[in-house]
């Protein structure tokens, strides 16, 4: 398991299509993947979970991976976090 502190910088007002993206590019992959914020963590490939953290441009989450893949899907987990969330 690995995992990365990042910051959040998606456009505002555009935070649940930005989400919805996340569990996309989380899904793409093997690995387990997780977020963290505010205490709470969860699983990066639900759409329930991850509009239960509703994290915001300027917040700080915290992103865990494990499995085969994990190094590759941090690293865009990431990428995408730390971009205005819109591709």
């Amino acid at each position: 398991m690995i995992s990365k502190r990042v910051k959040v910088a998606f456009e505002e007002g555009r935070e649940a299509r930005s989400l919805a993206m996340l569990v996309n590019i989380a899904g793409k992959y093997d690995s387990s993947a997780q977020l963290e914020f505010r205490g709470r963590k969860m699983n990066a490939k639900s759409i329930m979970g991850m509009l239960a953290l509703s994290p915001e441009n300027g917040d700080e989450v915290e992103i865990f991976t494990d499995g085969p893949d994990e190094e590759a899907a941090l690293a865009e987990l990431e990428q995408f976090l730390q971009s205005s969330g819109i591709e």
